[in-house]
């Protein structure tokens, strides 16, 4: 697996792509456009549901949520509503 950190938006919020190295072109800019492409969300995808991804995707996000838990998407955390503390 490889794993590419990147910083985006006014905020400077994570962003992190997890691949299969053989899945990519070598070279920057073929990665670019590979990347490009691959990240043209389409309609009615669902991106937040890792069954939508390859079996060894699978495996590293079930061990990554082991020890950090999912925020969102069909394994993300519920939390208690916030109390009224007025």
């Amino acid at each position: 697996m490889n794993i590419r950190l990147g910083q985006r938006g006014p905020h400077h919020e994570l962003h992190l792509m997890v691949f299969a190295p053989e899945a990519a072109p070598e070279g920057r800019e073929a990665f670019m456009d590979w990347y490009d492409n691959l990240t043209d969300w389409g309609e009615g995808d669902d991106y937040n549901d890792p069954a939508n991804t390859s079996p060894k995707l699978r495996d590293w996000y079930r061990d990554m949520i082991s020890a950090f838990p999912a925020m969102n998407g069909p394994d993300g955390r519920i939390e208690a509503e916030p109390t009224n503390r007025n």
